[in-house]
C-alpha cells in the first residue's frame, strides 16, 4: 500500500551506509537530509555519493544552519542545577560552574529579565544582571551543558545576518552538488528568501519557520519560498510551548491554501533514539501533523545518531499508512484563492474523483505547479505527475500523494502524449486495463501554468 505523506529523514554517523540508506529507502524514506550544523564538505560529499548510489529519485535536502547563537567550549561535562548564578561571556573559554560562553557578538546587549533557552529549551537561564561587558544569570531549567548547542534568546532580535559565509559556502556547495532542495534556517522575512534565491539555481528553497519574526511576516514569506517548514525546536525555545500547536496548524493551513509543500519537524519519534518503540505520545504527534495537513513529517535524531533509524522510517511509514485515508478533501474551497485557469482545473481533477471510480490522477509537469496544485486537495487517489526532468521528479517527492515519473522525453503532441503516458503507467502496473484514470494537461505544452484541460479516461480505451 503506497504512502502519501513523505517522510525526511536525516542522514548521519548512525546512517550514513549503503546498507542503511537502502533500508530506509526501502522502508518509505522519500527524502534525505544533511544538517551542515553537523557534518563537514567533504563528509556530505561522500554521503551525497553514497545516496545516489542507491537510487537516483531520492531527493537530498541541505539545511543550512543560520544565524546560530550556540554555547561555545565545554571539556568537561559541566551539570548546571536549578537556582545557581553564572555568569556569560562571549570570549572564548572553557566552560566551568561558575562562567560559560556565548557564540553571539552582541550579547551585552540582552536585556535582564530576559530568558536564554538552550538545547531547544531543555536548559533555560534568566538573565538578572551584567558584569562588565558579561551577562549573570539565573537557572531556571537544570541540566547538563553540551558545547555547541543552540541559543535562543526570548525578546531579543538577534542582529546576526540571514547569511553568514559558512552559509555560503555551504549554498554553493549543494548547489555544485545538485541537492535538490535548500532549506534556510531563521528565515524572518521575504527579503531573506531573496537573498537566497539570488544564490541558487533550480534548487527549491524552504524557508523554516523557527524565529518570532517571521511569524509576523508568514505569509509573504510562504508566497516568496518553494515551502516551508515548522521547525518546533527553536520556536518553542522562542515562545511559550503551549502556543506551538496553533503556530503549527496556521502555517500548515497557509501552505496548503498556497499549494507549498509544508515539513513538520522535531523530536516527532525522539524516543526512538534510544528505543525500538515510540512512545504513543509521539505517534499521536505525527498522526496530528498528517490529519493537520502536512505534506511531510521529518526523522532528524532520531535517523541521523539513533539506535534504530530504520525502525523510526518504518514506525513513520505505519502511522502515515493509517492516517493518509482520513485527510481526503482537506483543502474546503472556501480557503482557497483561485488565480488563473489551471487552479480551476485541478480542483475539478479532484472533484472528479470523489464522484467517479477513479484509480489515478495522471499529470503531466514541468516545474510540479499542476501537481502540487492538485495534492492540496488529498484526493484519495495517487497523482502520478510525469515530467521529464529529474530535478523536478526529485522535489516532487516532497509533495503529498505526488509519485514522481521521469520521462526524459520532449512531446509535441498533446493527445500523443497522454496516450503515452497511460500505456507508461499501465506498463509500471500503476493502472489496469478496465481502471479509470484522470489526466491534466495544458495545450501549451512545456509552458509552465498552462494546464487548461481536463479529460477522463478508460485505460482500455487508450491500449486498444
Amino acid at each position: 500500500m503506497q504512502k502519501s505523506t513523505k517522510i525526511i529523514a536525516t542522514i548521519g554517523p548512525a546512517s550514513d551506509s549503503k546498507e542503511i540508506i537502502s533500508k530506509m529507502f526501502e522502508h518509505g524514506m522519500n527524502v534525505a537530509r544533511l544538517n551542515c550544523s553537523h557534518g563537514s564538505h567533504a563528509y556530505f560529499s561522500k554521503v551525497i555519493d553514497t545516496i545516489r548510489d542507491v537510487s537516483e529519485d531520492i531527493c537530498i535536502l541541505l539545511d543550512t544552519k543560520g544565524p546560530e547563537v550556540r554555547v561555545g567550549r565545554v571539556m568537561d561535562p559541566v551539570h548546571l542545577e536549578h537556582g545557581m548564578h553564572i555568569e556569560l561571556t562571549n570570549r572564548d573559554i572553557i566552560a566551568s560552574r561558575d562562567s560559560f560562553s556565548i557564540r553571539y557578538p552582541h550579547l551585552n546587549e540582552i536585556g535582564i529579565g530576559s530568558m536564554i533557552r538552550i538545547d531547544d529549551g531543555l536548559i533555560s537561564l534568566e538573565v538578572i544582571g551584567r558584569q562588565g561587558k558579561n551577562l549573570v544569570a539565573k537557572v531556571i531549567d537544570g541540566g547538563e551543558l553540551i558545547a555547541n548547542k543552540s541559543c535562543a534568546i526570548q525578546g531579543h532580535n538577534v542582529r546576526l545576518p540571514f547569511l553568514s559565509a559558512e552559509d555560503r559556502k555551504d549554498i554553493r556547495f549543494g548547489v555544485k552538488k545538485d541537492v535538490s532542495i535548500i532549506a534556510a534556517s531563521f528565515v524572518r522575512s521575504q527579503e531573506d528568501v531573496a537573498e537566497l534565491r539570488r544564490l541558487v539555481r533550480d534548487q527549491m528553497i524552504i524557508s523554516k519557520i523557527e524565529h518570532w519574526k517571521a511569524l509576523e511576516h508568514i505569509h509573504g514569506i510562504i508566497e516568496a519560498s518553494d515551502g516551508a517548514m515548522v521547525a518546533r525546536g527553536d520556536l518553542g525555545a522562542q515562545l511559550s510551548l503551549e502556543r506551538v500547536p496553533k503556530i503549527q496548524q496556521e502555517i500548515i493551513r497557509e501552505c496548503n491554501v498556497q499549494a507549498k509543500p509544508v515539513i513538520v519537524a522535531t523530536q516527532m519519534l525522539e524516543s526512538m533514539k534510544d528505543n525500538p518503540r515510540p512512545t504513543r505520545a509521539e505517534v499521536s504527534d505525527v498522526a496530528q501533523a498528517i490529519l493537520q495537513g502536512a505534506d511531510a513529517v521529518m526523522l532528524s535524531a532520531e535517523t541521523g545518531i539513533g539506535k534504530y533509524p530504520v525502525q523510526a522510517v518504518h514506525m513513520m511509514a505505519k502511522i502515515a499508512r493509517e492516517y493518509d485515508h482520513l485527510v481526503e478533501g482537506n483543502m474546503p474551497s472556501q480557503h482557497l484563492r483561485h488565480t488563473n485557469v489551471a487552479q480551476f482545473v485541478t480542483e475539478a481533477a479532484f472533484h472528479s474523483t470523489r464522484h467517479l471510480h477513479v484509480k489515478a490522477i495522471l499529470t503531466p509537469t514541468e516545474t510540479g505547479f499542476t501537481a502540487r496544485n492538485v495534492a492540496r486537495y488529498r484526493p484519495r487517489v495517487p497523482i502520478y505527475a510525469i515530467t521529464r526532468s529529474m530535478r523536478v521528479s526529485r522535489q516532487l517527492a516532497l509533495t503529498w500523494g505526488v509519485h514522481p515519473i521521469c520521462i526524459p522525453k520532449k512531446y509535441t503532441d498533446l493527445h500523443g502524449m497522454i496516450a503515452e503516458l497511460i500505456s507508461e503507467t499501465h506498463k509500471r502496473k500503476l493502472v489496469d486495463r478496465e481502471d479509470t484514470v484522470v489526466v491534466t494537461a495544458g495545450h501549451r505544452l512545456r509552458k509552465k501554468g498552462s494546464t487548461n484541460l481536463l479529460e477522463i479516461h478508460k485505460v482500455k480505451d487508450i491500449l486498444k
